[in-house]
């Protein structure tokens, strides 16, 4: 009696690992997670290695409507998933009425909801060589961050972006610097707090 329970024991196991794995829709990649996810994912412009995942800049479309993407492809036992993100307009540097060529967009955190990421996040591009950092003033707290920037010489834009801690809020002051500190633009990213 006690082998044949077991055995049962044994099969079950083996049978719910089996479904699980027969059934986990994993990609091979990061890139194939988000795949999954986008209808089209373009030249990647960088991959920040983020523990247990990829946080992957991207560019979709054809000039002059590109636009620049961040996604979070997660690590899992067999592979990756798409975690979360999105994209918005790159900004048009060659436009003559714009001053300031700079874009923002921001994440929510994506704790207690079916998506997983380590969000929230400010990030944007900068198509301004007088631009050279972008630093941010938390609108709850006033502490304040500089944003990691990067560069790809294959683009004409450069990336900016920063992890912020949920504790931080969701409204923000970003300015836009000189090498020297010299501020060159000031905008207020304004975002509407999510119900619990």
């Amino acid at each position: 009696m006690k082998k044949t329970v077991l055995l049962l024991l044994v099969l079950f196991i083996f049978g719910t690992v089996g479904y699980l794995y027969v059934t986990d829709d994993s990609a091979d990649t990061p890139l194939l997670a988000i795949e999954q996810m986008r209808s089209e994912v373009g030249p990647v412009y960088q991959e920040i290695d983020m523990g247990d995942g990829k946080l992957i800049f991207f560019v979709r479309g054809n000039e002059p409507n590109q636009m620049i993407h961040a996604e979070y492809a997660k690590r899992t036992w067999k592979g990756w998933k798409w975690g979360y993100g999105g994209g918005h307009s790159l900004p048009d540097g060659k436009n003559p009425y714009i001053e300031h060529h700079w874009s923002s967009q921001y994440f929510y955190s994506t704790k207690d909801t079916p998506f997983d990421s380590p969000f929230p996040m400010l990030f944007g591009a900068i198509d301004d060589s007088a631009i050279q950092s972008i630093h941010i003033e938390s609108g709850l707290t006033r502490d304040k961050f500089q944003a990691h920037v990067i560069e790809n010489p294959k683009f004409p834009f450069r990336v900016w972006y920063l992890l912020i801690p949920v504790e931080q809020g969701v409204n923000f002051t970003l300015s836009a610097r000189t090498n020297e500190n010299k501020i060159v633009h000031v905008k207020e990213e304004r975002n509407e707090p999510l119900s619990p």
